[in-house]
Protein backbone atom coordinates (compact mmCIF):
# COMPACT_ATOMS: atom_id res chain seq x y z
CA UNK A 1 0.00 0.00 0.00
CA UNK A 2 1.31 3.11 -0.73
CA UNK A 3 0.78 5.61 2.32
CA UNK A 4 1.76 9.02 0.14
CA UNK A 5 -0.03 10.32 -2.68
CA UNK A 6 0.32 8.52 -6.13
CA UNK A 7 0.40 12.36 -8.23
CA UNK A 8 1.47 15.52 -6.24
CA UNK A 9 1.78 18.97 -8.39
CA UNK A 10 2.72 21.92 -6.99
CA UNK A 11 3.93 25.14 -8.90
CA UNK A 12 2.92 23.03 -12.33
CA UNK A 13 1.32 23.61 -15.63
CA UNK A 14 0.16 21.82 -18.38
CA UNK A 15 0.21 18.57 -16.85
CA UNK A 16 -1.92 15.91 -18.26
CA UNK A 17 -2.82 12.87 -16.52
CA UNK A 18 -5.33 10.36 -18.70
CA UNK A 19 -6.40 6.84 -18.97
CA UNK A 20 -4.63 5.51 -15.54
CA UNK A 21 -5.44 3.59 -12.86
CA UNK A 22 -4.84 4.76 -9.23
CA UNK A 23 -5.53 1.77 -6.80
CA UNK A 24 -4.87 1.68 -2.98
CA UNK A 25 -3.41 4.58 -2.48
CA UNK A 26 -3.04 4.88 1.48
CA UNK A 27 -3.73 8.43 0.88
CA UNK A 28 -4.70 10.90 -2.20
CA UNK A 29 -4.75 9.28 -5.78
CA UNK A 30 -4.04 12.95 -7.57
CA UNK A 31 -2.89 16.20 -5.17
CA UNK A 32 -2.76 19.71 -6.65
CA UNK A 33 -1.22 22.14 -4.14
CA UNK A 34 -0.81 25.98 -3.96
CA UNK A 35 -0.43 27.33 -7.87
CA UNK A 36 -1.11 24.97 -10.87
CA UNK A 37 -2.47 25.92 -14.19
CA UNK A 38 -3.76 24.20 -17.47
CA UNK A 39 -3.76 20.49 -16.10
CA UNK A 40 -6.47 17.56 -17.64
CA UNK A 41 -7.23 14.88 -15.44
CA UNK A 42 -9.72 12.32 -17.64
CA UNK A 43 -10.89 9.30 -18.03
CA UNK A 44 -9.28 7.63 -14.97
CA UNK A 45 -10.49 5.01 -12.35
CA UNK A 46 -9.39 5.73 -9.19
CA UNK A 47 -10.84 2.95 -6.31
CA UNK A 48 -9.96 2.03 -2.58
CA UNK A 49 -8.39 5.11 -2.07
CA UNK A 50 -7.61 6.17 1.93
CA UNK A 51 -8.23 9.67 0.88
CA UNK A 52 -9.75 11.44 -1.82
CA UNK A 53 -9.51 10.34 -5.78
CA UNK A 54 -8.45 13.91 -6.53
CA UNK A 55 -7.80 16.93 -4.22
CA UNK A 56 -7.24 20.24 -4.96
CA UNK A 57 -5.78 22.70 -2.37
CA UNK A 58 -4.83 26.59 -2.52
CA UNK A 59 -2.72 28.29 0.23
CA UNK A 60 -4.70 30.11 2.89
CA UNK A 61 -2.72 33.05 1.67
CA UNK A 62 -5.00 33.20 -1.70
CA UNK A 63 -7.67 33.77 0.43
CA UNK A 64 -8.61 37.92 0.87
CA UNK A 65 -10.08 37.16 4.41
CA UNK A 66 -9.87 33.74 5.64
CA UNK A 67 -11.68 32.73 8.75
CA UNK A 68 -10.39 30.21 11.34
CA UNK A 69 -12.97 28.57 14.01
CA UNK A 70 -11.26 29.75 17.59
CA UNK A 71 -13.80 28.46 20.16
CA UNK A 72 -15.82 31.07 21.05
CA UNK A 73 -13.68 33.80 19.21
CA UNK A 74 -14.87 33.01 15.55
CA UNK A 75 -14.50 35.51 13.09
CA UNK A 76 -18.28 36.83 11.90
CA UNK A 77 -17.29 40.18 9.72
CA UNK A 78 -15.61 40.55 6.45
CA UNK A 79 -12.86 42.99 6.61
CA UNK A 80 -11.22 42.62 2.86
CA UNK A 81 -14.29 43.15 -0.10
CA UNK A 82 -11.35 43.25 -2.71
CA UNK A 83 -12.09 40.88 -5.48
CA UNK A 84 -10.16 38.24 -6.78
CA UNK A 85 -7.04 36.10 -5.30
CA UNK A 86 -4.86 37.74 -2.80
CA UNK A 87 -1.75 35.50 -4.01
CA UNK A 88 -1.24 33.36 -7.14
CA UNK A 89 -1.20 30.40 -4.70
CA UNK A 90 -4.50 28.11 -6.33
CA UNK A 91 -5.15 26.13 -8.97
CA UNK A 92 -6.82 27.41 -11.91
CA UNK A 93 -7.81 26.66 -15.89
CA UNK A 94 -7.93 23.04 -14.82
CA UNK A 95 -9.89 20.38 -16.36
CA UNK A 96 -11.51 17.25 -14.46
CA UNK A 97 -13.58 15.17 -16.32
CA UNK A 98 -14.88 11.50 -16.79
CA UNK A 99 -13.03 10.04 -14.17
CA UNK A 100 -14.36 6.73 -12.29
CA UNK A 101 -13.60 7.57 -8.46
CA UNK A 102 -15.09 4.80 -6.45
CA UNK A 103 -14.53 3.23 -2.60
CA UNK A 104 -12.47 6.24 -1.43
CA UNK A 105 -11.87 8.24 1.96
CA UNK A 106 -10.90 4.49 3.44
CA UNK A 107 -8.34 6.03 6.08
CA UNK A 108 -9.27 10.18 5.88
CA UNK A 109 -12.70 11.19 6.16
CA UNK A 110 -12.99 14.32 4.79
CA UNK A 111 -12.76 13.16 0.91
Amino acid sequence: MNVGKAVFAENAEKLIICGCKFEETGSNAVMLNRYNKGHVICHNEMHRIGASGILIAGSEDAVRDPSHWDRNDHKTEIHDWMQGPKSENYSRDCVISKNHIYDIGMYEKQV
